[in-house]
């Protein structure tokens, strides 16, 4: 009996104590200050599209999730809310991330929100001498569609080795239809398909996933 009510003390502090924390969290990330009781274990840096001046314009969005004893908090610059809370494995946050390898050179993330495909982000990183006109061209072509943006930058290690990174977003919210069938040409059974859908077809085709 003496072991039982011992045991009962212990779990009663550990709950205590996750509830505190869990309030205490909530608040101080709702005023805009880091969480003390749990620890970042993502992040997320991209592109959102909002309105500014009745015009939709893509602007910097990020998100941080902290884990904590039974729970998780996001800060989520481009949601509804700007702070989510979630316990015990609840998920009330509206932002989901699959990133899937494509092969050894590219690496694709695919961005939900409310449960829709919203963004399409692809990096690229090819040696020095792979890179070719045609990508440069490529680059300048995607920036020229509205909805999308693309980069080639270049990274040099300690010795002296050259590689170049691709990336490509776009929000296919602000894309045409005709733009999205140009762009994604090799990829229109994806853009039909739901999150678990995807991760589920490249699993299928011996490829990594991971949802975030």
């Amino acid at each position: 009996m003496k072991k039982i009510r011992i045991s009962l003390i212990i779990v009663s502090i550990i709950v205590v104590f996750g509830i505190i924390s869990c309030i205490l969290d909530y608040n101080l990330a709702k005023n805009d200050k880091k969480p003390i009781f749990s620890h970042q274990n993502y992040e997320f840096e991209g592109y959102t599209v909002q309105d500014i001046e009745n015009e939709k314009e893509m602007v910097e969005a990020t998100a941080k999730v902290y884990s904590g004893f039974g729970y998780k908090i996001v800060k989520c610059s481009f949601c509804e809310k700007n702070v989510y809370l979630m316990i015990l494995g609840s998920n009330n946050y509206p932002f989901e991330r699959l990133t899937c390898n494509e092969d050894m050179r590219t690496k694709i993330n695919y961005d939900f929100l409310d449960g829709k495909l919203e963004d399409i982000i692809i990096l690229e990183t090819i040696p020095e001498k792979d890179l070719k006109e045609e990508y440069r061209k490529e680059v300048e072509d995607l920036q020229k569609i509205e909805g999308c943006s693309s980069e080639l930058k270049m990274n040099k290690n300690s010795n002296g080795y050259i590689t170049y990174d691709i990336y490509r977003s776009c929000k296919l919210s602000l894309m045409s239809e005709d733009d999205i069938e140009k762009v994604f040409k090799n990829k229109q059974d994806i853009l039909k398909l739901g999150l678990k859908q995807i991760k589920k077809k490249y699993q299928n085709d011996n490829k990594s996933c991971n949802l975030f």
